[in-house]
C-alpha cells in the first residue's frame, strides 16, 4: 500500500539525511483500527516502510493505553438523552465518573430537541442521566479530573 506519511514529511526527512543530518522517524499510536490493519492501512507499518527506503530508523511510541484511560473513556451526553433511545442506552453503559454533559450551545440543543430553552434543557439532560444511573453525578467534578490529566 501507499504511505499515510505526508510526502513533505518525506522530502524532509530525506533532503537532511542528504545534508548529512541524523534522521530518525518516530509513529505516534494512539489506538488501535484492526480493520485498516487488516487491509492494509496500518500507519505505523507503513511509517516503518518509508523509514527502510530512506534508510532511516523508525519508532514506534504505543501511547494506546493511556489515551483510551485519559481521552476516550470520558463520554459526552447531549440534550437528546432520554429522546434517542441509543443515547439513552449509553448513558446506561458508561461509568458515571466517566460521563461529561454536553452543551454546545442553543443550536444544537435545538437541533436535538426542537426547542431554544438552552437552561432547562441542560437541567434536564443532568436530571435524565441521573435517573439512569440512579444517584446524583457531579459533573464539574468529572469535567475537573478530566483537566487534571490533560
Amino acid at each position: 500500500g501507499a504511505s499515510l506519511l505526508p510526502a513533505g514529511l518525506m522530502l524532509a526527512a530525506y533532503l537532511l539525511k542528504e545534508q548529512g543530518y541524523d534522521v530518525i522517524g518516530v509513529t505516534m499510536v494512539h489506538f488501535r483500527d484492526d480493520a485498516a490493519a487488516e487491509s492494509g492501512q496500518d500507519i505505523a507499518a507503513d511509517a516503518a516502510r518509508v523509514a527502510e527506503f530512506l534508510g532511516i530508523p523508525h519508532y514506534v511510541a504505543d501511547f494506546c493505553e493511556p489515551f483510551q484511560a485519559e481521552v476516550i473513556d470520558y463520554f459526552t451526553i447531549g440534550p437528546s438523552v432520554g429522546i434517542d433511545e441509543a443515547v439513552t442506552q449509553v448513558a446506561k453503559k458508561i461509568d458515571a465518573s466517566k460521563l461529561l454533559i454536553e452543551s454546545d450551545g442553543i443550536s444544537a440543543i435545538e437541533w436535538a430537541t426542537g426547542s431554544k430553552e438552552y437552561i432547562p434543557t441542560l437541567f434536564h439532560s443532568i436530571q435524565m442521566i441521573q435517573a439512569i444511573k440512579g444517584k446524583e453525578i457531579d459533573f464539574d467534578l468529572n469535567f475537573e479530573q478530566l483537566l487534571k490529566r490533560a
